[in-house]
């Protein structure tokens, strides 16, 4: 993928951040808005039924106790219902001063037999005629009382969705419509409607009739034979011993609920809709500027360090991130990341460089070393009174190792090994110094004591890192294998040949510029022809394998006592040679690949006696 493809995509990445949010946002509302909708449609919906049942039948409560109060009802609904003829009429005989001037006279011309007569007693106070002309004039009256109040009460009419009043008359236990004054019923007087108990009918419909009406709403009117509406609320006309003769009935409009309803709905819907899109906006403009901007300029933050490495520039994007979130932490984290980066970047370079001075010091101090020790062999080649080979393997980091031998003179052999304390380039030099003492005292027929003594002095000298040397230095005389040494702090030489191995543990005195006043003394050895002497430094026996477990003086005085069989047909030098060679080998193998932590140093001399020449 090329950069700019890379760039691109990160640019969609970018922009598609804000109309993710913003779909998901947005779906949710609308999930939202519906719910609520539908939740509050619910409520409307339950409010106006309810509260249109409660008014209704408060309503119609009031109208027939009013009717009972001004008219014998008992004896009117069922006269009416006999006698269809009274129930007719036409609008010039409902015009309200009419209806009313002409019950005022009928009252009148009848007052005391009016007064005097109970409800049911009419039929017998009055002739036919005047029933027949009270019954008609009551009909009319009431008519107009109906129609002139609700006609007159359009809020009440609008707000509780009644279509219109009816009364109805109970005869022989069916119910009959006396009076209908709402154009959409399909009633007509003398036509049968169902009155029943409202538990007997709790649902004209499956989900029609409200669960929450009160229990005070007795009865329910079926008033429509397709069951498309409600019903009506019904309030019964009782005579003094309870018993039901009528029904004050009050349409419910429907088709006002509905469209109420539907009003309410598409009112809420739109305001629902509104106060979401306002909503939506300010989340987003708070997203955006709380998160999808500070998130826009750590992405620019990031994308600088990546490319250019400006710590300074990252720093200030940072910095103009002021929001007080987790996007804030962030980029208050990428700021420091930045500079800690920055500042590891700094000391990484910083330590490349002090190793890279190190390796080069290790390099030298390495070659000052290797240079510092004699490296051809066989050294005498034409000597055939001894034998002798040496080599040293320094570690990764260079030690202060070193060996020497030299020919006093025909008779004389000056034997050296030391160790110094350190390591890198101030051990090499440390070594350096100490190898040209011993090797000019030596040189100057000292005895091995005295040059102890003055090596030892002068290393004390200036010896402001306090390093030593560990030494052992002797001079072999060739004629009669007698050594004379000084032992100085250094690992135990080994005497080896027919008769076996064996560690020479004598007296083991103080290292080379430890103390300067230390006395050191010559100790004396002999070997017999054919035997041979072996010196190491401490990293042949403190060698150690993967488990800790060091190589050991008891493990090397095996291998050289294994050795000493291989002497009688062999070149001293080779022999010599074989000998080193054989303990390195071994040691590799117990190692086992271990990195080594010392220079591992061995010298091997053997003694074939004087031949005088």
């Amino acid at each position: 993928m090329t950069e700019g493809m890379k760039e691109g995509n990160k640019r969609k990445r970018r922009s598609h951040i804000l109309i993710e949010f913003g779909l998901i946002l947005i779906t949710s509302f609308g999930i939202l808005i519906f719910f609520n909708s539908f939740m509050y449609w619910r409520g409307i919906m339950s409010q106006i039924v309810t509260n249109t049942a409660r008014e209704n039948y408060q309503e119609a409560e009031y109208i027939a106790e009013y009717y009972q109060g001004i008219a014998p009802c008992e004896w009117l609904l069922p006269y009416w219902l006999e006698h269809p003829e009274t129930m007719e009429f036409t609008e010039k005989d409902i015009i309200g001063a009419d209806v009313v001037e002409r019950l005022q006279i009928f009252i009148d011309a009848h007052d005391s037999t009016l007064a005097d007569a109970k409800s049911g007693e009419i039929l017998s106070v009055l002739s036919e005629e005047d029933k027949a002309e009270y019954a008609k004039i009551l009909y009319r009256y009431m008519v107009w009382y109906l129609d002139a109040g609700f006609e007159s009460d359009d809020d009440y009419t609008t707000e509780y969705m009644v279509d219109g009043p009816m009364i109805a008359c109970v005869k022989d236990g069916k119910t009959y419509i006396v009076m209908s004054l709402e154009e959409n019923y399909p009633y007509s007087p003398g036509d049968p409607v169902d009155i029943l108990p409202m538990e007997d009918t709790y649902r004209l419909k499956d989900d029609d009739l409200p669960v929450y009406l009160d229990e005070c709403y007795k009865w329910i009117a079926r008033t429509d034979p397709d069951e498309k509406n409600y019903g009506s609320e019904v309030y019964p006309f009782t005579d003094d011993e309870g018993n039901i003769y009528g029904y004050m009935i009050l349409g419910i409009n429907t088709k006002a609920i509905d469209s109420m309803n539907t009003n309410w709905s598409h009112r809420i819907m739109k305001r629902n809709i509104i106060l979401s899109v306002l909503i939506c906006i300010v989340i987003l403009l708070i997203v955006y500027l709380n998160v999808i901007r500070p998130l826009s300029m750590v992405d620019r933050g990031v994308r600088e360090y990546a490319d250019n490495k400006n710590v300074d520039e990252v720093r200030s994007l940072m910095e103009k991130v002021r929001a007080g979130n987790e996007v804030g932490r962030l980029a208050d984290g990428i700021s420091d990341m930045a500079g800690e980066i920055e500042d590891h970047i700094r000391k990484n370079e910083e330590m490349t460089e002090r190793q890279a001075r190190a390796d080069a010091e290790l390099d030298f101090a390495s070659q000052i070393q290797t240079s510092a020790v004699p490296s051809v062999f066989p050294p005498f080649p034409d000597e055939t009174s001894f034998g002798l080979f040496a080599m040293m393997d320094t570690a990764k980091q260079v030690g202060g190792d070193f060996y020497d031998f030299f020919l006093l003179t025909d008779d004389k052999l000056a034997v050296v090994i030391a160790d110094v304390s350190d390591k890198g380039v101030p051990a090499a030099l440390f070594m350096m110094r100490a190898k040209t003492l011993i090797k000019t005292y030596m040189s100057s027929g000292l005895s091995p004591d005295k040059v102890a003594d003055l090596t030892n002095r002068a290393l004390c000298e200036d010896n402001e890192m306090e390093m030593f040397v560990t030494a052992w230095i002797g001079f072999l005389d060739l004629k009669t294998g007698v050594i004379q040494y000084v032992h100085a702090g250094h690992t135990f030489p080994v005497v080896f040949g027919k008769r076996g191995a064996k560690s020479v543990k004598k007296v083991k005195e103080l290292m080379f510029g430890y103390i300067a006043d230390t006395a050191f003394h010559t100790q004396t050895l002999r070997l017999k022809k054919g035997d041979s002497l072996f010196l190491y430094t401490d990293g042949v026996n403190e060698a150690m394998d993967p488990d800790g477990v060091q190589y050991g003086e008891e493990r090397l005085l095996n291998l050289l006592a294994s050795c000493a069989g291989d002497t009688d047909d062999t070149d001293d030098n080779a022999f010599c040679e074989s000998v080193c060679r054989k303990v390195s080998e071994d040691i590799d193998r117990f190692t086992k690949g271990c990195p080594q932590s010392d220079d591992i140093t061995m010298l091997c001399v053997r003694w074939n006696g004087f031949d005088g020449k």
